[in-house]
């Protein structure tokens, strides 16, 4: 009787015989086949997708800043390019589902370049395999959620980090896309103020570490630029009394 181990090997090896960048790729190929067959498709939004929708269609850009209705939540700036996208394509599923099924394919490529370049060839294969056709990842690669973006930014924002960390020096001209990219992140993804931690405080260790203090002063005006971002948006928009948070300590947390 076979083991799982013996299954396991067999793939392996026949996936050495199809060539590992060969089966990584077609891999890839049929995950963005999926999703975008699955946004072709164009099935009925699911509950949240609807509420949420509800908010984005019946509200004006100003009323998108106020907390929402249905106890729904998301980023402001996940919600107006949903509102723009909305008013310039009327149909609900189609229009609500494009930023996510974009990211979800984004998301792939991306992680291909950073597992590539991290990982072995075999390793990468499953790394990528894992994010292409796990059905969790298929079913919220086209909901009218910010999951997806949540996923994309943060793989971009892990791929820029680690590369500033595997260069021999870090300065103010290797960090410009990454402050950029993440100060932009900003508004559309909660989880992302995570990663932005994680990232500058991984950053500065490796200057304090190196002794390079000249270069220690433009991640920290990099990092105030986030937290006051951050701040701001946090403080203004979703710093608000809302239904959601009542909701969520008395029924879900």
């Amino acid at each position: 009787m076979s083991t799982i181990s013996d299954k396991f090997d067999f793939v392996q090896e026949s996936l050495k015989s199809l060539g590992w960048r060969k089966a990584t790729l077609i891999v890839i190929a049929v995950g963005v086949l999926l999703r975008i067959g699955a946004y072709v498709n164009g099935s009925a939004l699911f509950l949240d997708e609807a509420m949420t929708g509800l908010n984005i269609r019946h509200r004006s850009f100003s009323g998108l800043l106020q907390p929402l209705d249905y106890h729904q939540i998301a980023p402001i700036g996940w919600l107006l390019l949903h509102k723009v996208l909305l008013n310039m394509w009327s149909t609900v599923e189609y229009s609500l589902r494009l930023p996510a099924v974009v990211c979800s394919i984004a998301t792939l490529f991306t992680m291909y370049a950073l597992a590539k370049r991290h990982f072995q060839i075999d390793t990468t294969f499953f790394v990528v395999a894992i994010i292409s056709l796990l059905p969790v990842a298929l079913t919220y690669s086209i909901a009218a959620k910010p999951y997806s973006t949540d996923i994309f930014l943060s793989t971009l924002l892990i791929f820029l980090t680690l590369d500033l960390l595997s260069r021999p020096q870090i300065n103010i001209t290797t960090i410009i896309p990454l402050g950029m990219i993440g100060t932009l992140s900003i508004p559309f993804s909660f989880p992302i103020v995570v990663i932005l931690a994680s990232s500058g405080a991984g950053l500065a260790l490796k200057v304090t570490l190196q002794r390079d203090w000249k270069n220690l002063l433009p991640l920290m005006v990099m990092g105030a630029i986030w937290l006051t971002v951050f701040l701001y948006i946090y403080l203004t928009f979703h710093n608000q009394p809302s239904s959601v948070v009542s909701w969520m300590r008395g029924s879900a947390w």
